[in-house]
């Protein structure tokens, strides 16, 4: 029986393979600066989705079992980690 073999289209060499930055720890550092702290900060949850994209949270409470989220945030960067674009918009909240 003859094999069948499709050529792939768009092949990239292992040694030219692109380098992809994961800014979720700059991230976590920006929008802390950006927003300021905010009262019983739990934590910042900063998840990569796609190259340059993240969702980015932040957990507010008295402990894990009555945390909140307090703000969401829909982050694109620069290939360097510099955010471009936010959902909402960051600005300071806490002074």
């Amino acid at each position: 029986m003859a094999k069948n073999t499709f050529p792939r289209l768009n092949q990239v060499e292992p040694d030219e393979q692109p380098i992809l930055i994961d800014a979720t720890e700059s991230l976590r550092n920006h929008i802390l600066v950006t927003l300021g702290r905010p009262k019983d900060l739990i934590r910042i949850d900063v998840v990569r989705l796609w190259p340059n994209t993240y969702r980015a949270n932040l957990l507010v409470g008295k402990s894990f079992d009555q945390a909140t989220f307090a703000h969401s945030y829909f982050v694109t960067t620069t290939d360097a980690g510099k955010v471009v674009t936010s959902v909402p918009n960051l600005s300071n909240v806490y002074a």
